[in-house]
């Protein structure tokens, strides 16, 4: 009972975390501390005095605090970074009132330490002169209930990679919400790239995002240790697979639930699987109550995962502003991203 408890008080203040920046304008953010391109890691973190990391400025943002990014900043170095929020008071990081994201250009992870920090209102891309080339993602995200919402994670200048656009690795209660998530690989042909791999996972939700244009990799790959994970009202176009279920040597994706996505446009399966030779098979992947359209592919293909009342109907998707989006004439219109 007391761990039933601990969950929903858990997802609640998520829930009220992630709400309150979603639905707040921008005029609304208090920012607590500052980083900056011109600062100093020893100075004291205000507005006129900033530090210079993220990584300091991380780990000084006490819970309830507000780290910011002067709005149209541009932050050059990947950083690996530490934040310690609680359950009651989670730590932030954001971009400033006033002006356009700030933009991470090589990205972030987080560590194992982690605890209850949100990144929201961010940019994030890949850099093709980086000495991080070859990380396996543009976000990486480690620790307990982390959230990236609000944000955008594209390709950058990067070439010739293999790179997600973010991966969840030995990840507790991670949140996915409201980002656009695009064309992570797209400059990297032949070389695999998800959307979201969530690869080391439990109770992950991924809801309300725009996954689109990983022409090599799948919008979601859930592999090889997912567990008791939702995948909510997404809108997945135009990747190479919408949904991948998979596992390793001693573990498979298991207790996984898909459902109200709209998934289209997909250039081999909408839903997939695979599991080598003698090693376990998924169980209870749930995929139900998904408008799925990919003329061009297949609807499902693998074990693993039960279909369940999903509805093969064009969405009508449309691009605009450098994303996609469902007219109020679609026919899977109750499925589409939150605003």
């Amino acid at each position: 009972m007391r761990t039933l408890l601990l969950i929903a008080a858990v997802t609640a203040a998520i829930a009220a975390g992630i709400a309150g920046a979603a639905g707040g304008t921008s005029s609304a953010v208090r920012c607590n501390l500052w980083a900056a391109p011109h600062g100093v890691d020893t100075n004291a973190g205000t507005q006129v005095a900033p530090f210079l990391t993220l990584t300091k400025l991380a780990g000084t943002l006490a819970p309830r605090q507000t780290g910011c990014l002067p709005a149209g900043t541009s932050v050059s170095t990947r950083e690996v970074i530490t934040a310690v929020g609680t359950a009651a008071g989670r730590v932030t990081i954001t971009t400033a009132p006033g002006g356009a994201r700030a933009t991470l250009a090589d990205g972030i992870e987080t560590t194992q330490a982690t605890r209850y920090l949100t990144l929201t209102n961010l940019g994030f891309g890949a850099s093709n002169e980086s000495p991080n080339k070859n990380v396996s993602a543009t976000v990486i995200l480690r620790g307990f209930s982390t959230a990236l919402t609000r944000s955008d994670v594209g390709p950058g200048t990067l070439k010739e990679a293999a790179r997600s656009c973010v991966l969840l690795d030995h990840a507790g209660q991670v949140v996915i919400d409201g980002n656009v998530l695009h064309e992570c690989n797209g400059v990297s042909p032949g070389r695999y790239g998800a959307g979201v791999l969530a690869s080391t996972s439990v109770r992950a939700r991924i809801t309300d995002n725009v996954i689109f244009g990983n022409l090599e990799g799948d919008a979601l790959a859930f592999s090889p240790n997912v567990q008791l994970s939702t995948a909510r009202r997404n809108l997945i176009i135009g990747n190479f697979g919408g949904i991948y279920f998979g596992g390793g040597p001693k573990v498979a994706a298991r207790g996984n639930r898909i459902e109200q996505n709209v998934i289209t446009r997909d250039g081999r399966f909408d839903v997939h699987s695979a599991y080598a030779p003698n090693t376990p098979v998924g169980t209870g992947n749930v995929v139900t109550r998904n408008c799925l359209w990919s003329p061009g592919a297949v609807t499902a293909a693998g074990a693993g995962f039960k279909m369940v009342a999903n509805r093969k109907v064009n969405p009508r998707a449309v691009e605009g502003q450098g994303t996609y989006r469902l007219p109020a004439t679609s026919p899977c219109r109750a499925y589409r991203p939150l605003p």
